[in-house]
């Protein structure tokens, strides 16, 4: 009854918004979550996962959850895709649904599913309090947004699963900031063994492989990793920034994808093939251009890519405030509060300013032909 409820709402979103995906959309989702069910009344008695006298209603509600997180799963991929065709058509489901407040969802994006209740919300209510530090260098302080949140939470589920990372985004996404930022949270740290990589356009394949060998743990002469108990992470900043050879070889990024793909490197010495074990990549870096360039698929292709918008007005607008607005309201002695009050109009002015300057002043060819 349930399921049937849930996938009829299933092919009418996807009969608005992706009508061509109708018919896929619905096998996968009886592909999916028939065998889900049935595993789950096989291995799972009733009164022992939910217990009571709501027994039928919870598991209904369970299950109702499982629906509602296969569909955020495939909504995030589709519309990452067709978000400039067919957002307007999605994003008006979802801000006809209850629970997720003003109505003015602008992308997919914009929403998280609660777990805990299968309502939808905005990334706005899992935004923590800033708390400024002033011994931080300006380039460090990250204010948190709803993207930066959104991205910390993607993070956090893809390093439980061990996955190898690819953050990429234009310059002023603050993905390497954001990237750094997760990687030194108190709880990550203490679990891993933590080690940053900077690549330019003079390193060498060697010098990596040396960085690798020299941090983590030689466990037997054909082993190395992290202490045990530990994963380590290795985050390599600015990957697509190895200047490429006479006949486009990389051998930076080659080393890079051997240790990914094949897990190991081999003894410079003795030749023999070193395995890497209980070890991540993290990798970080923009489009081509500027001393950028291409990366092979080989490499690309073995880690689970995020991509990072371009900051938005709304957050420009949260992150200026907050520094302005203390920096203002901490003044020793104290300003007087006709200058206080010229913060937000400052932040207004400014980030107009920007965004005027940014879709004016375009970048310059790299030919001009």
């Amino acid at each position: 009854m349930h399921q049937n409820k849930h996938q009829k709402k299933w092919e009418d979103l996807f009969s608005e918004a992706f009508p061509h995906l109708k018919q896929f959309a619905s096998d996968a989702l009886t592909y999916l979550l028939d065998p889900a069910i049935r595993f789950l009344r096989q291995k799972v008695s009733d009164q022992q996962q939910f217990g009571g006298n709501k027994t039928r209603e919870h598991l209904s509600e369970f299950i109702a959850n499982i629906t509602l997180g296969l569909v955020a799963s495939v909504l995030n991929i589709f519309s990452s895709i067709a978000e400039q065709y067919a957002s307007s058509k999605p994003t008006n489901f979802f801000n006809s649904q209850d629970g997720i407040g003003s109505g003015d969802i602008q992308t997919l994006f914009d929403v998280v599913l609660n777990d805990s209740n299968g309502q939808w919300k905005r990334w706005q209510v899992r935004v923590p309090i800033n708390k400024y530090n002033p011994q931080q260098p300006y380039e460090e302080i990250l204010v948190q947004t709803e993207d930066t949140v959104a991205m910390t939470t993607m993070l956090d589920i893809l390093n439980k699963a061990k996955a190898n990372i690819l953050v990429t985004g234009t310059t002023g996404s603050v993905n390497t900031i954001v990237v750094n930022d997760f990687l030194h949270i108190p709880t990550v740290q203490d679990k891993s063994l933590f080690c940053q990589i900077k690549i330019s356009a003079q390193s060498s394949a060697k010098g990596i492989q040396e960085v690798l060998e020299g941090i983590l743990t030689h466990r037997r002469s054909n082993l190395i990793g992290p202490p045990v108990g530990k994963q380590g992470i290795v985050f390599i900043n600015d990957m697509n920034t190895p200047t490429p050879e006479i006949y486009f070889a990389q051998p930076p990024i080659e080393l890079i994808r051997q240790c990914v793909a094949q897990f190991g490197v081999y003894d410079r010495k003795k030749l023999t093939f070193i395995c890497l074990t209980d070890t991540v990549f993290v990798s970080a870096f923009g489009p081509p251009g500027g001393g950028r360039h291409e990366v092979t698929r080989r490499l690309t292709r073995q880690f689970h890519t995020i991509g990072m918008p371009q900051v938005g007005a709304a957050s420009f607008n949260t992150i200026y405030s907050f520094i302005i607005v203390w920096l203002l309201s901490n003044q020793k002695p104290s300003l007087p509060a006709t200058v206080q009050e010229l913060a937000q109009p400052v932040v207004d002015a400014t980030v107009e300013i920007y965004q005027e300057t940014y879709s004016t002043f375009l970048p310059t060819p790299s030919k001009s032909h």
